[in-house]
């Protein structure tokens, strides 16, 4: 109950609704009025477009409550689609961009627009082609003081794409583009940094919080056979392993 009501003060009720659009997206003072990279903010909306689907048919979420979520969601992609900032977010040749493509597919999914999801996976597999090199790294990512945080960040994005591609044509899991990149051998690359087998050889000022390599080794597991990766949750994990959230997606 409480959930049904947290999405209809946010999304639903005139007097609280957010407005769907981030016209004021990370806004800075005396220099803009917002810009798109306030896009990176809402990535959650993923998350909770999955949530919707979790309370649909509850006596607390009616039928109305759904199709009003799936009208906001429907504004908020348009606008993501046809403005000045979320155009220059479609452009971004990092994290951004992929993020960007993960929420948009997770809206048209959500609005059954099955058409527009296949393009985006396979705008987001282009995507991948141009984000990724040869040798499995993400360039734009090694470019950051943190730069392991943010290859599991954009991988992490890439990862949501392709199990959300699964509800379309189009496999991106198992996908190998033209110049034969593939988010396998992004996984491929990145693995032995996540669990620290080895030493990550670029910047990262501060430790890597391993905690954001779960998802990631959790679906390789299902995805690409890893069958070591369950067992490096564990010992990351340590005592906290049993009770990982993530256990409710990857039993």
């Amino acid at each position: 109950a409480h959930a049904a009501e947290l999405m209809r003060v946010w999304f639903l009720d005139t007097a609280t609704k957010m407005n769907p659009n981030l016209n004021f997206g990370q806004a800075i003072k005396g220099h803009n009025t917002g810009r798109g990279a306030g896009m990176i903010d809402t990535r959650h909306f993923v998350k909770l477009i999955d949530g919707i689907g979790l309370i649909k048919g509850s006596k607390n979420w009616s039928a109305r409550d759904q199709q009003g979520m799936q009208q906001w969601f429907s504004s908020f992609l348009d606008w993501m689609q046809t403005s000045k900032n979320g155009i220059d977010e479609m452009n971004a040749a990092n994290n951004h961009g992929a993020w960007y493509d993960a929420q948009r597919l997770s809206m048209a999914l959500f609005i059954g627009n099955k058409d527009l999801a296949n393009k985006i996976v396979i705008n987001a597999a282009d995507r991948l082609d141009k984000q990724l090199d040869d040798n499995g790294y993400f360039p734009k990512e090694l470019e950051r003081t943190i730069s392991l945080h943010y290859t599991s960040f954009v991988m992490e994005a890439f990862f949501n794409i392709a199990q959300m591609a699964t509800h379309t044509s189009e496999d991106l899991w198992n996908r190998v583009t033209p110049s034969g990149k593939s988010l396998k051998k992004a996984f491929e690359t990145a693995h032995p940094f996540l669990t620290g087998e080895k030493a990550w050889p670029h910047p990262q000022i501060k430790p890597y919080e391993t905690e954001q390599a779960y998802y990631l080794l959790e679906s390789a597991a299902v995805q690409y056979n890893c069958t070591n990766c369950i067992n490096e949750i564990k010992t990351l994990a340590a005592d906290k392993a049993g009770r990982l959230r993530i256990k409710l997606l990857y039993p």
